[in-house]
């Protein structure tokens, strides 16, 4: 069989196949007919042990038999009610081909008839014994039928001997999990008035296309329900919940007592009516039929167009005429006549094909219905207002659906909508709640068609284009802000993968940039910092001491515009003053202005760095300049190196000589000077060839000697007596002769390694040392 999945059963394992196979009762479920097989073969009902078999009893009580026939009977039966019950919404079900409530479906306990269990067992044998007639009808699993129209005995579900309910999980067909008999129970008699409503939905379900009530033939089954449950609780109480109402007087009560009512229509509406007016007083309200009829009014006013519908709303406007209640609806009304073209909210709302309460408020939204309802207005809509909303509405998109289609929540749609990115199919400037905003059908695609005209081609992927929705999260703004920064410009956007409003990526970092300048106006500590060269820790240690303003907003401080300028006019730092008076060490300008008797206005260690007014500052820094005799000029002037010639630091760093030994050869004469400008002595660029070519260190020669330490390469050449041209003053640093050095050491390896080494070793030596 098609879709069901079977179980493998080893060779040497017992049949699981079913002995006897009964043949399928009226009005047997699948669960209910492999229960009694299960009866009929001894075998034992169990929840577990179905399960170790690989038959689900949840999927089985719901219809759904899967592997359940090939395991125990080896093909499928025919003539099972409702062996496949499709699930409808999550609150009606399909069972037995009709609509049922699904909290009118029993699918946990069982049930049974007493007097049904012994007519089956005075009914002649199917098989063996008479017990195999003892069968579960479908009927019994619909909880709206409280009693057996057949016996007139209401439907037990606990065992006589135990008070336990009996369930589908343990027990046979006639006994429970404790192994009690059933067959005990005796039926509890019921008037025939109390099974009408049991009647007519067996009958329903035997033959539902045969008339049996003009009132209740109009709804399916899972409405009858409900219109006889709501008809006995506005009868009994108005003012208490059906829940509430379950729970004090029982839900078999509630049924038959709705049921009377509708057998009795429609001379039962006026006693009905009357009863629900004796609670108007404990009822919100001050006037008219809200007061008087409360919430029943509200229901009938939202059924369907159905001769129930129209007997009760009739009934009621004769009722309240005779007690005096104002009605709004037909007639003469305060006396302004009604017109009979005037279509009720109920009738509107069907040709619009919307609920009643969703027309109501698009009616105010539109301003065909006052938000406040005044005594004495008509409740009538006009034919062609309702046909004009009808043809806007055809094809219109709800807020959800508009949300789902563009992937964001609704919150972030409805800041969209106050942007006025999106448009409303009815604007209004009362509150409707947005349960009644509707939308075009073309709303989304209007919107992204609007952004992938502002997009840029798709570059290679970076970790800098985020979605439009994490942008507005990481700068703590909505989605909406951030797409009307993309509108004006200000933000670049383009697509990447996905659908709706997701796909749309924009630079991280220039819209936490173009949102904060939204926000807060102004530069930045960076934009100062770039402008001033003045560090962070210094720009806010002036802010706090008052030399600059700035407000303090997220994580920034936030300069108005003007302020840098404003800045750079009164304020100088030594930084500007050395680049412009081109002294290196400030500790000059300092001791300069100090002489001129310029002081500082900020300095440590309250302030981070050293400020000056330039307006003060500046002039004494020109003036000196311009002073010829000043000895300190010269030397605190930026270096200026002559031409072809370099440092001594420069130098050693060329040769890659101690600093010590250059400054020994220096102060012997042993290197050229060009020129000194006060400490500093500056050396011609030839010396480096001559000294390079003259002169060797120690440490480029241990290489040629496979050492590392200039030690080896001393002690070879003080065995050949030759000893150092110079030496530095802690004796670590030595150079030599290079000619006579590397001699020495071309003699030093033809003694240790023999001809052939000895060449290859002069060869290098001499590529080594530049002689080749």
């Amino acid at each position: 069989m098609a879709g069901v999945k079977v179980v493998p059963v080893r060779a040497d394992a017992p049949s699981r196949t079913l002995t006897i196979k009964p043949p399928v009762l009226s009005g047997e479920t699948a669960v209910a007919f492999l229960h009694r097989a299960f009866t009929i073969n001894g075998r034992v009902w169990n929840n577990s042990l179905l399960g170790r078999e690989g038959v689900g009893l949840t999927k089985l009580i719901h219809g759904q038999p899967n592997s359940a026939w090939d395991v125990y009977i080896g093909h499928q039966p025919e003539g099972l009610v409702g062996n496949d019950i499709p699930l409808k919404g999550k609150k009606h079900i399909e069972f037995a081909g009709q609509t049922v409530r699904r909290e009118d479906w029993n699918s946990r306990f069982r049930r049974w008839c007493p007097g049904c269990w012994q007519a089956d067992l005075r009914s002649p044998a199917r098989g063996r014994s008479a017990d195999w007639n003892i069968h579960h009808r479908y009927w019994w699993d619909v909880l709206a039928i409280s009693h057996c129209p057949h016996h007139r005995m209401k439907l037990e579900s606990t065992c006589p001997q135990c008070d336990r309910r009996v369930h589908w999980l343990a027990g046979s067909m006639t006994r429970c999990d404790k192994g009690h008999s059933l067959l005990g129970k005796h039926g509890v008699p019921v008037p025939a008035e109390e099974c009408v409503l049991d009647d007519y939905l067996l009958a329903r379900f035997e033959d539902p296309d045969s008339p049996r009530n003009s009132y209740l033939d109009s709804f399916d089954l899972a409405n009858v329900a409900k219109v006889v449950e709501r008809l006995g609780a506005a009868y009994l109480d108005e003012n208490s919940s059906i829940k509430e109402l379950r729970r004090v007087v029982g839900r078999c009560k509630l049924l038959s007592t709705g049921m009377r009512v509708v057998s009795e229509l429609p001379g039962s509406v006026g006693p009905l009516l009357d009863r629900v007016r004796e609670g108007a007083s404990a009822r919100k309200g001050k006037w008219g039929v809200l007061r008087t009829y409360g919430a029943f009014n509200e229901w009938v006013k939202c059924l369907p167009s159905v001769a129930l519908a129209e007997v009760l709303r009739d009934e009621m406007v004769k009722h309240a005429r005779r007690n005096g209640v104002h009605v709004k609806t037909g007639g003469d009304v305060g006396g302004v006549a009604v017109p009979k073209i005037a279509l009720t909210l109920v009738e509107s709302a069907e040709i619009c094909g919307i609920s009643p309460t969703r027309f109501r408020r698009i009616a105010v939204a539109v301003g065909i219905k006052s938000r406040r309802v005044e005594r004495g207005t008509t409740a009538g809509f006009s034919p062609p207002i309702v046909k004009y909303i009808a043809q806007q509405l055809d094809g219109h998109l709800l807020l959800n659906d508009l949300a789902k289609e563009l992937r964001i929540s609704k919150g972030s749609l409805k800041n969209l909508i106050q942007k006025g990115y999106i448009r409303k199919l009815f604007d209004s400037e009362d509150f409707t709640g947005s349960y009644s905003w509707l939308f075009p059908r073309d709303a989304a695609t209007k919107l992204i068609s609007k952004l992938e005209a502002l997009c840029i081609p798709l570059g290679p992927s970076d970790k800098q284009w985020r979605s439009m929705r994490i942008a507005a999260q990481s700068n703590y703004t909505s989605l909406a802000d951030v797409m009307g920064l993309i509108f004006d410009g200000k933000l670049l956007v383009r697509r990447g993968r996905g659908a709706g409003i997701g796909a749309f990526q924009v630079p991280i970092s220039a819209s936490r940039t173009q949102v904060r300048i939204k926000r807060w106006p102004g530069e930045t500590t960076a934009d100062f910092m770039k402008a001033t060269n003045l560090s962070a820790a210094a720009i806010t240690n002036y802010i706090r001491e008052g030399i600059i303003r700035a407000e303090f907003h997220g994580q920034n401080w936030i300069f108005q515009p003007g302020e840098i300028d404003r800045f750079k006019q009164k304020y100088i730092t030594l930084s500007e003053l050395s680049l412009l008076s081109g002294i290196k060490y400030i500790k000059h300008i300092t001791i300069i202005l100090s002489n001129k008797g310029v002081e500082p206005l900020c300095k440590p260690p309250i302030f981070k760095k050293i400020l000056f007014l330039r307006q003060d500052a500046l002039p004494a820094i020109q003036l000196w300049m311009q002073d010829p005799t000043n000895e300190i000029k010269s030397a605190t002037y930026v270096k200026k190196i002559p031409p072809q010639c370099l440092s001594a630091k420069a130098l050693s760093v060329k040769l890659r000589w101690d600093p010590k030994l250059v400054a020994d050869m220096l102060a012997t004469g042993h290197i050229a000077i060009t020129a000194k400008v006060g400490h500093r002595t500056y050396i011609p660029k030839s010396e480096i060839d001559r000294l390079r070519y003259e002169f060797v260190a120690a440490n480029k020669l241990a290489p040629l000697l496979g050492k590392v330490a200039p030690h080896a390469a001393t002690t070879a050449l003080k065995k050949a007596g030759i000893v150092p041209r110079f030496r530095s003053t802690d004796g670590r640093y030595s150079l030599f002769q290079r000619l006579e050095a590397t001699e020495a050491i071309e003699k030093h390896l033809a003694e240790q390694e023999g001809d052939g080494v000895k060449q290859l070793r002069t060869r290098k030596a001499a590529k080594y040392l530049g002689t080749d």
